[in-house]
């Protein structure tokens, strides 16, 4: 277990998790309006980004990545947020 989580590769595994997570849920919600659809993008954007940047993290990687990853997560966060408050008034 140490040895996965020293070397980023539970990072892998995560994404690979959540991908599927993804084309599940994608599944699931295909006929609910491209609100919802665009919201789980960015939720799943976000999350991801996270992920990747704590791989880089792991694996020694320049701040640059580490930075970048961040910066990446932080625009699916807000596409996520947006879509959510975005909701049609009746």
């Amino acid at each position: 277990m140490r040895d996965l989580i020293v070397s980023g590769r539970i990072a892998d595994v995560i994404l690979v998790v959540m991908a599927l997570e993804g084309l599940v849920l994608g599944w699931l919600w295909r006929g609910d309006g491209a609100g919802r659809l665009l919201s789980l993008v960015g939720n799943l954007a976000g999350g991801g980004f996270l992920v990747l940047a704590l791989k880089a993290a792991l694996t020694g990687a320049d701040w640059g990545w580490i930075a970048a990853a961040l910066i990446g997560s932080m625009f699916g966060h807000g596409l996520d947020v947006v879509t959510r408050l975005a909701k049609p008034s009746a």
